[in-house]
């Protein structure tokens, strides 16, 4: 698992938006767990593309809240 310093999680946990390595970092997972999520249509993403560009606050809180039923 990656560390997150708690500034920088802290600074992350009010963005708007997530690259999916600031995304995995924040949650403690990869970034080729985030891209078959939303491979599976589990997790969406803004793709350029084939290429998973970011991830929307909304959209990650949403499939957690999912995650945890």
């Amino acid at each position: 698992m990656v560390q997150v310093g708690y500034r920088r999680a802290e600074q992350l946990l009010r963005q708007n938006e997530f690259q999916p390595r600031e995304l995995a970092r924040l949650l403690g997972t990869t970034e080729q767990f985030l891209f078959n999520e939303v491979w599976k249509g589990n997790l969406h993403a803004v793709k350029f593309g084939n290429d998973i560009v970011r991830f929307e606050r909304a959209a990650v809180l949403e499939w957690l809240r999912r995650r945890e039923q």
